[in-house]
């Protein structure tokens, strides 16, 4: 599965906050914790709460990342178009016949997330604070 979208932003920001931790974090709503060089993990609920975190693949700084978990892959590029940056991003290693749909709907609401925070100048998170129960503590980030 893929999506592409234009963000009016250079490829430099958006690769920064796609890799690093803290910027991460405050866009998507969810702690992550990110290596940023091939075979370096990343982990939803930081390191400490994801017993098994993802593989970082075919990582160029500014251009393109990918993250691999038990044969699945989400993999984002950027390219600079026109003054502004396209953003393709692709997952793939499904099982046939059950694509993770409900991750798919995370990632996709993130990616609006990620152009809002570049786009926006007076941008604010749109996720709400919440408590559900068994859900590592700090998983979710305060808006």
């Amino acid at each position: 599965m893929s999506a592409e979208v234009l963000v009016d932003a250079p490829a430099e920001a958006i690769g920064r906050s796609l890799v690093d931790a803290e910027q991460y974090s405050r866009w998507f709503g969810a702690k992550v914790d990110i290596e940023p060089w091939d075979g370096g993990r990343f982990a939803m609920g930081g390191f400490d709460a994801d017993e098994r975190p993802g593989r970082v693949t075919g990582y160029e700084p500014g251009r393109r990342m990918g993250i691999e978990w038990d044969g699945l892959v989400a993999s984002w590029e950027l390219e600079e178009s026109g003054g502004r940056t396209r953003l393709t991003f692709v997952q793939s290693g499904f099982i046939e016949g059950r694509p993770p749909y409900g991750a798919w709907g995370g990632w996709l609401s993130g990616i609006a997330e990620l152009r809002r925070y570049h786009e926006l100048p007076d941008w604010r998170p749109i996720w709400l604070a919440s408590e559900m129960p068994g859900l590592p503590e700090g998983m979710l980030v305060e808006p």
